[in-house]
């Protein structure tokens, strides 16, 4: 530090050092859903949504169809669109083929959870929101004994239970996994293309609506999300317009090695979703380059109602120590 003033890389660490106080107070007041997305399950080898449209690009081109999908290919980067790209692949398949894949793809491993998932599912999270289609959170929990229960969006009794249940005292034994984005093996439920979204996001009523006053009433941990899924995230954007400007309600562990970016991506989250990121660095030299991340999730693992300030302190200074290494 400089006469007082701080730098850049200084104030940054601030930052992510008060997004993490004040998520550890939200998680201590019972207000947090966890929203787990992609990243999670690559820990596990499921692929990403990018990979799963290659993936769905190449069973195509095994059928020879006569679709040109180097069209697409055309686009530059900042105009490709993943929804309608998958609503063409989709077209060029019979529905036995495309379900299949995703069946095939994200049907439970042999080793289905790794120490880090059961880690997620032992934080004092409410509840767990994921556009995952396998069932990771589902084993991990298992794994530990917990009570749990999982649904997806298509399932309305198990809806309306989980939305009558969210503030029932008596209810807040038993948590929920809701899959927004359907599971592997309910072919019915699978959001993956354009009219998918429409249909999710603009049509089926009750499960918007359900996602929709949780986002307003609660505060949203994401994890594992790379934060580009724009028709979700509208969500978000949407709620902050109708809720107003003020501070943001929400936040992300997000990976960014860049301070200069960090500063960037934080203004830019806040200002539009109100989502505040705690940022990490991987390590790319390291047997694990997600130790980082993995700290933090470490870090929130023990905290329950109750804790002492000087475990907040101690994670605290964790989170300092992480927010060390942009300065070296």
């Amino acid at each position: 530090m400089n006469g007082g003033v701080k730098s850049p890389v200084e104030k940054e660490s601030d930052s992510n050092n008060i997004a993490f106080e004040q998520l550890i107070k939200a998680i201590k007041s019972n207000i947090v859903f966890a929203f787990i997305g992609a990243g999670s399950s690559k820990k596990l080898g499921y692929p990403l949504w990018e990979e799963l449209i290659g993936i769905f690009e190449e069973t195509v081109k095994t059928k020879g169809t006569s679709i040109d999908l180097q069209l697409y290919k055309n686009n530059r980067d900042h105009e490709k669109d993943p929804l309608w790209y998958a609503e063409i692949l989709k077209s060029c398949l019979d529905e036995s083929e495309f379900y299949l894949v995703i069946n095939e793809k994200f049907k439970p491993k042999k080793n289905n959870w790794k120490p880090f998932h059961q880690k997620l599912m032992q934080i004092p999270f409410r509840h767990y929101i994921t556009t995952n289609y396998d069932t990771v959170l589902e084993h991990a929990s298992y794994s530990l004994s917990q009570s749990i229960e999982s649904f997806c969006w298509n399932d309305r009794e198990m809806l309306r239970k989980f939305f009558q249940n969210l503030n029932d005292p008596r209810s807040q034994d038993t948590r929920y996994i809701f899959h927004i984005h359907g599971i592997y093996d309910k072919k019915d439920s699978i959001i993956l293309t354009e009219r998918d979204y429409m249909r999710l996001y603009f049509e089926e009523e009750l499960a918007g609506k359900i996602l929709w006053s949780i986002i307003s009433s609660f505060k949203i941990l994401f994890i594992g999300f790379s934060m580009s899924d724009l028709d979700l995230l509208s969500i978000f954007r949407k709620a902050r317009w109708e809720f107003g400007r003020g501070a943001p309600r929400h936040f992300a562990i997000v990976e960014e090695n860049n301070v200069e970016a960090r500063i960037t991506k934080r203004i830019y989250l806040r200002d539009k979703y109100g989502i505040d990121p705690i940022f990490f660095s991987r390590q790319d030299e390291n047997a694990n380059p997600y130790i980082e991340e993995e700290n933090i999730i470490e870090k929130l693992v023990d905290l329950n109602i109750g804790n002492s300030l000087q475990r907040d302190a101690n994670s605290l200074i964790e989170i300092g120590r992480i927010n060390q290494s942009l300065e070296r």
